[in-house]
């Protein structure tokens, strides 16, 4: 009974492990030991294999961090990019006085900076540790189930996309002016 409660936790360990390294189903699958139910077959080897299972996911996870730590504060700037995007368009944006205009206005500037320096930066770190990864590894790193280059890829994609939609918008918008503009002066040339 106690052998059965310490394979159960490891499994359990060994679920959660396999979460934070994002391990495709096929290497949960190469795991023979954890599809080992009957009770019968527990022994102090299946432990170890399970033991030995854990100790490999946990080097997997600690070579993974500095990778995901990178990641982590990359996401967080786009967040913040698209945040500093609607700052830039709110109409209230620039109705407050004294103080409060200040501190919003360092701010701005600050994720401006961020924005600039910084992802740029991270990009090309990450872009080079994650080449390193498929190198070493012989896989692509994985984050949240996805292949992170991809979703570097897709990001930029989706980005360009955004600001080209943007700039049309404006387009439009300039256009529609110069359009009232031209029919306000034609209409007070025909009276």
């Amino acid at each position: 009974a106690m052998l059965g409660n310490l394979i159960d936790e490891a499994r359990a360990t060994i679920r959660e492990l396999w979460e934070e390294t994002n391990a495709a189903d096929t290497v949960r699958q190469t795991f023979e030991a954890m599809f080992v139910m009957d009770e019968m077959q527990y022994d102090d080897k299946l432990l170890e294999k399970h033991d030995g299972c854990i100790r490999e996911l946990q080097d997997r996870l600690e070579q993974m961090k500095p990778i995901i730590r990178i990641i982590e504060r990359r996401e967080d700037i786009l967040r913040e990019r698209m945040e500093y995007e609607a700052w830039q368009k709110g109409s209230d944006r620039l109705k407050q006085r004294g103080a409060a205009m200040a501190k919003q206005l360092m701010e701005e500037e600050k994720m401006a900076r961020r924005i600039k320096k910084e992802l740029p930066k991270l990009t090309k770190i990450l872009q080079d540790k994650l080449t390193d990864w498929r190198e070493t590894s012989g896989e692509e790193f994985q984050y949240h189930c996805d292949v992170y280059v991809d979703v570097m890829a897709r990001q930029e994609e989706e980005w360009v996309q955004y600001k080209n939609n943007e700039m049309q918008l404006k387009l439009k918008k300039k256009q529609e002016e110069q359009d009232f503009e031209e029919n306000k002066y034609l209409g007070k040339t025909n009276i």
